[in-house]
């Protein structure tokens, strides 16, 4: 991606919202930033054009009812192996995975009361490798390991980035990082974006779940009054 393709898409009107332009231009930065060494002339005019970038999108993206004008992506972490206590899995290594429903392999009806869950287990290559015979363990039960085939574990590099989900407006269709409008569809079923809630009479539900709503107590002002001191560097 360069900027000459992307004045193309413009041009051509390929472009159906803003956001397929802000990731275009980010796809743009990552790939100069990973091909290019951070002493560079490539690297540095990059990092500098990323802030000419923000500096100017920002403010444009939040004035026609955005949230902002960044590529949100969650990287990969370190995952915990099954296998062995002590053994992990880095990012970049092959791993094993099994999404186990919490069943012993059986899967949950949907009209069953109570929680449905799922549960990933991981094992790196040594550990599943070492697993005796065509089954390996998918519980800590000893007295049920619950054995699943090897051949139901997908093979998986740790190096996954995933990007920060969407939350469109019911009333406009526009789109929001979930994680910028604090999103969370226990709270908002029909989410309401701030950019109608100031141009119309259409507002969101009332959100109960926040601290100012829990009752107090000697251990809330005791936190409280401790992480109010580390904030303003004055500790109590």
């Amino acid at each position: 991606m360069d900027l000459s393709t992307m004045n193309i898409k413009l041009e051509r009107g390929e472009y159906e919202e803003p956001w397929g332009f802000i990731q275009d231009m980010w796809l743009m930065f990552e790939n100069a930033w990973l091909y290019n060494k951070k002493n560079s002339r490539v690297y540095r005019m990059c990092t500098k054009l990323k802030e000419e970038f923000l500096r100017m999108a920002e403010p444009a993206m939040r004035r026609n009812g955005f949230c902002c004008a960044q590529s949100l992506t969650w990287t990969a972490l370190p995952l915990c192996c099954f296998g062995k206590t002590t053994c992990t899995i880095s990012v970049g290594s092959w791993y094993y995975c099994y999404e186990n429903d919490g069943t012993s392999g059986q899967s949950i009806p949907m009209n069953v009361p109570g929680p449905q869950f799922s549960e990933k287990i991981y094992y790196c290559e040594k550990c599943f490798g070492d697993g005796k015979g065509d089954t390996i363990a998918t519980s800590s039960d000893p007295d049920n390991p619950s054995l699943q085939p090897k051949s139901k574990f997908t093979k998986n590099k740790n190096d996954t980035r995933d990007f920060e989900p969407f939350q469109k407006c019911k009333r406009c269709g526009r789109k929001n990082h979930q994680i910028c409008v604090l999103y969370k569809k226990e709270i908002w079923k029909d989410f309401i974006c701030d950019f109608c809630q100031d141009n119309t009479s259409k507002r969101r539900k009332k959100n109960l779940f926040t601290a100012e709503n829990l009752p107090e107590t000697e251990l809330s002002k005791f936190i409280e009054s401790k992480v109010n001191g580390f904030i303003t560097g004055k500790i109590i």
